[in-house]
């Protein structure tokens, strides 16, 4: 539950001159969640009561009121409004009107000494007040007498306001004439004429002695346009000075409006039956907004009448984005919602908005407290914090992984499963409980007994149990991942179909790896792909470093050149040339043998 209304208290001045210098969403500023003492006074309600002082309310009506005023309408009228006026004072601003009749020469016990006399210029009919001119639906009836004014009325201000008169005239002591009278008859039409006047601009009263003006004010004057306006009629019969059909239009003037200050004011229209239930007092209640008069005869169910009538007057704020206090605030109090990534109703400027909310709010029953969430208005991250759209109805989550309602978390208070969390989707053959019910892979998702879900693979089997074999199995890297061409790619052979889930085929798994060995060479790289880099190959001759140029080899030379394998920097197994003997060999390596020795010399050793 929100706060209640809080009875009207003094707010400094440099605060409210503050208040009335915002925009009502400056004025947000002014209205913390956590923070009532912050929020701006409401502007109290403004309650015209019209109390039937026709001579018809000495009527009996055989029981004593509880205030223990007298068994008459008048006098059950006057202790209901007594008790009314102490509930309500502070939360509503009540003025008290009677109809035209003069009241005098009353002594402090009521009414055996009063007089009573028509006003000046009344006209057809004793207390039905002056016309001044006679027209259609009397228009220009003064059948009203503000026997106390609005609060903002009263001069000089009191600390209790208007109280003390309205008080003055329902407590049973008619001193200084002071007193809800029964006399004369019921100008209802000219009493909401009156009415209509009082609101719209000034009521004079019928001897010229006193001006009223309208308690409305300006924008700039501290009024706020959301103020309640109303008129509550008691009445214990028809209008008996002009033709009953008259007030009805009355009332549906008061309806229509008025502007005051450039603020356009709607007064609808309440009517207490005295006297049980009457044709046309139905007529102008329906006529003034409000459906059709209540019923009521002693004074506990005209108060239930009048409280009926207030309490939605007087209530706290409501979260539904009006400003029902009539502070400057928009449903201070409440958390404000987003309503972001689920079915919500949509809308495109303010006039389709409250259709949306109208309808979610006609949704709320007892067997559905929370309403169709689907109902409520989309609502982004940014009309969230504006307090012309934000939302005071929580939409909830839905299992999204995303912040639906704007209030700082996730999917919270939804049910989720695995790992990592994942919200329930329907359940699927995959090895997982997906649907976030305990189980895995239940209700025949893998298409019969026996079959157990594995990840698919490619071995010609249908490890997934969807009937087919290595379907969706992606291909892998095959070979040597280096150099190119010993790189290859391995292919699952196609999908084929099996005779049930989990069966095999005879031709299934993987294609060959198909890779382009090249001839080994001498490079430092496995071109032969076959794991080893640079086998097999074969040495190749050599002559170390220094070698002189022009060696003869092979035949009778004794030089021999070297070897030199892969991957070695040493030329091995070289024989090079040395001086020349006479041995038979070229051992110069120069192509000759024994050049350059003495034949006789050469002989000597033969």
């Amino acid at each position: 539950m929100n706060n209640p209304v809080r009875v009207l208290s003094g707010w400094c001045l440099t605060g409210l001159l503050l208040l009335l210098t915002l925009s009502p969403v400056q004025a947000q500023d002014l209205c913390p969640a956590n923070d009532p003492n912050s929020w701006p006074e409401r502007r109290v309600p403004y309650v015209l009561v019209i109390a039937d002082t026709s001579g018809s309310m000495t009527t009996t009506i055989g029981t004593v009121d509880s205030c223990g005023y007298g068994n008459d309408r008048r006098s059950h009228q006057r202790c209901a409004l007594d008790r009314t006026f102490k509930a309500f004072t502070g939360l509503i601003d009540f003025s008290l009107m009677s109809f035209a009749t003069q009241q005098t020469n009353c002594s402090a016990v009521c009414f055996g000494t009063c007089q009573y006399s028509n006003f000046a210029g009344n006209a057809d009919g004793v207390g039905c007040g002056p016309e001044p001119t006679p027209g259609t639906n009397s228009e220009t009836r003064r059948g009203g007498v503000v026997q106390v004014p609005f609060k903002g009325n009263v001069v000089p201000p009191t600390a209790n306001g208007n109280y003390p008169s309205l008080r003055a005239q329902v407590d049973n002591v008619c001193t200084n004439q002071q007193e809800l009278f029964a006399s004369g008859n019921a100008p209802i039409n000219g009493a909401l004429r009156d009415a209509f006047r009082y609101f719209s601009s000034s009521w004079t009263a019928l001897d010229n002695s006193v001006i009223h003006a309208t308690p409305l004010t300006s924008v700039a004057a501290g009024e706020l346009p959301c103020r309640p306006l109303r008129v509550i009629l008691l009445a214990d019969g028809d209008d008996n000075c002009d033709v009953s059909t008259d007030a009805v239009d009355a009332a549906a003037d008061l309806l229509t409006g008025f502007t005051v200050n450039g603020i356009n004011w709607s007064v609808r229209t309440h009517v207490i039956a005295l006297a049980g239930g009457a044709v046309t007092l139905d007529q102008i209640a329906n006529a003034g907004g409000t459906g059709l008069a209540i019923p009521a005869t002693q004074d506990q169910s005209i108060v239930d009448a009048l409280s009926s009538i207030l309490l939605p007057l007087a209530g706290s704020e409501v979260a539904d984005n009006v400003d029902n206090s009539c502070n400057g605030c928009v449903d201070e109090g409440y958390v404000k919602y987003a309503n972001i990534g689920q079915t919500c109703c949509a809308w495109a400027n303010q006039g389709q908005r409250p259709t949306c909310l109208n309808t979610y709010q006609a949704s709320i029953s007892p067997a559905n407290p929370q309403g169709s969430r689907a109902l409520l208005p989309c609502t982004t991250l940014a009309q969230q914090a504006d307090p012309t759209t934000w939302l005071t109805y929580n939409p909830g989550e839905i299992c999204d992984n995303v912040d639906n309602n704007g209030v700082g978390g996730i999917d919270e208070g939804m049910l989720k499963c695995g790992n990592p969390l994942q919200c329930p989707v329907a359940e699927s053959c995959d090895g997982v409980d997906n649907d976030c019910d305990g189980q895995i892979d239940e209700g025949g998702v893998c298409g019969g007994a026996g079959c157990i879900y594995q990840p698919e693979i490619c071995d010609g089997c249908d490890n997934d149990c969807d009937s087919v074999a290595d379907n969706g199995v992606p291909a892998v890297s095959c070979g040597l991942a280096t150099p190119a061409n010993c790189a290859g790619i391995l292919a699952c052979r196609p999908a084929q179909p099996v005779a049930m889930p989990g069966a095999c085929v005879a031709n299934g798994g993987f294609n060959s790896c198909a890779i382009s060995p090249q001839p080994e060479s001498c490079d430092a790289i496995d071109n032969n792909c076959d794991g080893i880099v640079d086998d097999n190959i074969a040495p190749t001759p050599c002559e170390p470093a220094g070698t002189p140029p022009g060696l003869v080899y092979g035949g009778s030379s004794q030089c021999i050149r070297g070897q030199l394998s892969c991957g070695d920097s040493v030329c091995r197994g070289f024989v090079g040339p040395t001086p020349e003997v006479s041995d038979g060999i070229d051992n110069n390596c120069n192509g000759q043998v024994e050049d350059g020795i003495d034949v006789m010399f050469r002989n000597g050793f033969e």
